[in-house]
């Protein structure tokens, strides 16, 4: 049986290694774009994006305004950036890492714009930001025994081997969601 302690290290989301990190984070968290029944990407926290000049080895987020963090900071792509190169900097020992190698530059044309330059053609890349764990959090945030982010609910703090209580988002940017008030999760070892 795998003894889980509250590390930070063990908690943070570049290194999930537990379901309950992970279930944490996706209730808490989000992404850029996610994935609809079709697995076609649909807007999450980027409304828009669309590949640079026509080809696909530069693409162009738009970010949602009026999207916050539950500490209350709005969203800004200083934080997508800082998200993203955690997960790009060797040292952070991402798995996830190789994914992104790719990305050349992220570029911040103005606050609410990104502009991705890739190394080679990438058509998918819009679908490689939707998966789980590529979460955003705002510029700056490395405490990781309590998530923050800008999804549907609120965590007081993570317990890997205990229960976790996920309250709702009374900010959340997505109109009349959650559809619930409150989430508990009890880790079973």
């Amino acid at each position: 049986m795998l003894q889980e302690t509250a590390s930070s290290s063990l908690l943070d989301p570049t290194k999930v290694a537990s379901f309950s990190v992970y279930f944490a984070y996706a209730m808490v968290g989000e992404t850029l774009v996610g994935v609809d029944s079709r697995l076609n990407t649909v807007p999450m926290l980027a409304e828009s994006r669309e590949p640079v000049n026509n080809k696909v080895d530069g693409w162009v987020f738009k970010l949602r305004r009026g999207v916050e963090f539950h500490n209350g900071k709005s969203l800004t792509a200083k934080d997508v950036t800082y998200s993203l190169n955690r997960l790009r900097d060797p040292a952070s020992q991402s798995p996830l890492r190789v994914l992104l190698e790719h990305i050349t530059e992220i570029v911040e044309d103005d606050p609410y714009t990104l502009r991705f330059v890739l190394s080679r053609p990438d058509a998918d890349f819009p679908l490689l930001l939707a998966q789980d764990r590529f979460y955003i959090f705002p510029e700056g945030f490395s405490t990781f025994d309590k998530p923050l982010g800008t999804g549907p609910f609120v965590a007081d703090g993570l317990n890997p081997a205990g229960v976790n209580v996920y309250r709702r988002n009374q900010n959340y940017w997505q109109d009349g969601k959650p559809y619930l008030d409150e989430v508990s999760c009890q880790q079973i070892s």
